[in-house]
């Protein structure tokens, strides 16, 4: 069981490498971006991301999950090669015709979706990045299926590097604002592009299959109109605030995402992407259950966990890197780290319909979802600003994650530890309010230190209450012990 899970872990703590760089990136321009850009421009940066992202869920279709889905169910190199040969030649066909449709129409709906000036330019560039970063992502799912997680790594760290020495010279340098940003991505995407194919084309043949093409899009297809919802539900709340609030509420919702985002970079997104290929790779083992059973229960050790400390942290965080106009973000960053950590406990609650093939009820139930999500921005938004979309995101994560559950338990029954998990929410919601309500100091030298204590504190209250079972306890003490007698004692 340890072997396994392991594995898992050792996969996404690779991954998380290039991702802990990201938030560190972010972390180290939010002093420069705060003064070169407004809580306006923010609102224009976060509009320009949801049009990307849909348009990145519509016309990448599902493609990188399938090709993981299928690459595992064949058994020989040639096959396997070939049904990457296969995605990247049909890569490369759709995305000419891709951006030869969508640069067409820019004059009837940049004006539409971008109520700026120079909207067309605007759209352009989020349509250029768009197809590219699709390309791009492509070539990072080879490396993900053929768990090369190293070469991952270190093509998605440099390829960081450059984007952020690029937003250094478009934004601060140039001065160019919001489109400087994104042309840095496209810049940026181009090089990676360039970096990564020929990695992930060594020792194939380029070989094309429509057999294995259908396939995969059989996968995949029904998955779309999920990821549509899936950004409906995210990033539809942008417009709604910059519909009822202005585009400064935007800008301060997409600062208080920002900050949240440290849970998503440095955790939940290393684990999603390790997750399916770990999931699929121990499916036919005779205790694959209680491998899930018990990710479930260490994934939100380690979420609740992160979101309770940067919860605890945020005030603190946006008073040292950024400058007053952004101060309030940290009122919408407890839910949203909340909504994070829900996004990423349905990975796994959803695993019986994947493992299933039953992907049409992810669609059903998203798409519901979005429904749902529409009418709590409409509602709450109004009365509660960024803190009601932030509210409506949650309530809705929570609905997806209850769907789930329930119909993945109908194809794949899986006996989940429910006492554990109800244990680290309310310790974690507990630490969160005391600090909330006990520690209001404005000194930084003082609230730093008390808030870094609530944050330690978790994993040993967790101890008192009887959360670590006994062959938990053994190995912590064991680790505990080779940590003292290799470190410490040498010392």
């Amino acid at each position: 069981m340890f072997n396994d899970l392991k594995k898992l872990l050792n996969q996404s703590f690779i991954y998380g490498i290039s991702s802990v760089i990201e938030p560190f990136i972010r972390f180290i321009m939010l002093p420069l971006y705060t003064r070169y850009l407004t809580p306006e421009d923010y609102g224009t940066l976060a509009l320009t991301g949801v049009v990307g992202m849909f348009l990145s869920s519509v016309i990448g279709l599902g493609v990188s999950s399938g090709m993981l889905r299928f690459y595992f169910q064949y058994k020989t190199k040639e096959e396997k090669d070939e049904v990457i040969t296969t995605v990247m030649i049909f890569t490369i066909i759709s995305s000419a015709l891709y951006l030869t449709v969508l640069l067409a129409i820019e004059p009837f709906v940049s004006g539409i979706l971008f109520s700026i000036e120079n909207s067309g330019v605007y759209y352009n560039l989020v349509i250029g990045g768009t197809v590219l970063e699709i390309a791009a992502n492509r070539l990072y799912s080879v490396f993900r299926a053929e768990e090369k997680v190293k070469i991952f790594t270190t093509f998605t760290i440099t390829s960081l590097i450059m984007q952020f020495l690029l937003n250094i010279l478009f934004v601060v340098v140039f001065e160019r604002g919001v489109r400087g940003i994104l042309e840095a991505t496209i810049i940026s995407t181009i090089f990676s592009i360039f970096l990564l194919m020929p990695s992930a084309i060594k020792g194939k043949k380029m070989r094309f299959s429509k057999t294995k093409l259908k396939e995969i899009l059989s996968f995949s297809a029904p998955l779309v109109p999920a990821a549509i919802s899936h950004i409906v539900l995210n990033l539809s709340n942008r417009y709604f605030l910059d519909y009822f609030i202005s585009k400064r509420g935007v800008g301060i919702f997409q600062l208080g995402v920002g900050i949240s985002n440290v849970l998503s970079i440095a955790i939940t997104k290393p684990f999603k992407i390790a997750w399916p290929p770990y999931m699929y790779s121990v499916s036919d083992k005779p205790n694959a259950k209680d491998i899930y059973r018990n990710v479930l229960v260490y994934y939100s050790f380690l979420a609740f966990w992160a979101a309770m400390a940067i919860s605890v942290a945020a005030k603190e965080t946006l008073v040292i890197l950024t400058t007053p106009p952004f101060y309030s973000a940290y009122k919408v960053v407890p839910l949203l780290v909340v909504s994070l950590v829900l996004f990423g406990m349905m990975g796994i609650l959803v695993a019986g319909i994947h493992l299933t093939k039953k992907t049409k009820y992810v669609s059903y139930i998203f798409m519901v979802a979005a429904i749902i999500n529409l009418a709590l921005n409409f509602i709450l938004i109004p009365f509660g600003g960024v803190q009601g979309a932030a509210l409506a995101t949650v309530i809705t994560f929570l609905f997806l994650n209850i769907c789930y559950f329930v119909y993945s338990q109908r194809l794949y029954p899986i006996n989940h530890d429910f006492r554990r998990l109800s244990i680290i929410v309310f310790v974690s919601s507990a630490l969160f309010l005391f600090s909330h309500f006990f520690i209001t100091a404005d000194n930084l030298f003082l609230t730093i230190p008390l808030k870094g204590l609530i944050i330690i504190s978790f994993p040993f209250i967790l101890w008192l209450v009887g959360f670590f079972n006994p062959n938990e306890k053994d190995r912590i003490i064991y680790i505990a012990r080779l940590i003292y007698h290799k470190i410490l004692r040498k010392k």
